[in-house]
């Protein structure tokens, strides 16, 4: 049986697609992160929601998401949330949510939308 100690349920604030990192908003549902410097992102959805809905969200662990760009692992291994709730390379000033997984077939995404493997571990030290 899957562990599914790291899955939590919140509803949607807005409409949430699929693999998309949330934050926790004022009201304590799940929304869209503000970009790379919020602190109160929570995890990876699971599936898509619309604005009222239940969502099943990964705190932490392997799950699958969406770049905001193309993205080569081997250089950026480090992760960032976008506004959109896609993941883009970590710049300074902003925090790391997520590393690269790469594997044989996957070493890089060509663009935004791609989906790929992370690990997520959610937002601790800002990079400096």
């Amino acid at each position: 049986m899957a562990n599914t100690d790291n899955i939590i349920t919140m509803v949607a604030a807005e409409a949430i697609t699929a693999y998309s990192v949330v934050a926790l908003n004022a009201d304590g549902k799940a929304a869209l992160p503000t970009g790379g410097d919020d602190d109160g992102i929570l995890g990876v959805a699971q599936r898509g929601a619309a604005a009222g809905e239940v969502v099943e969200i990964i705190v932490a662990g392997i799950t699958r998401v969406k770049a905001g760009a193309g993205i080569t692992f081997a250089t950026n291994p480090l992760l960032m949330a976008a506004d959109d709730g896609e993941l883009v390379a970590v710049t300074s000033s902003n925090y790391p949510v997520a590393r690269a997984l790469p594997n044989i077939n996957q070493k890089s995404t060509a663009g935004a939308g791609e989906e790929f493997f992370v690990y997520f571990f959610g937002p601790s030290i800002v990079l400096a």
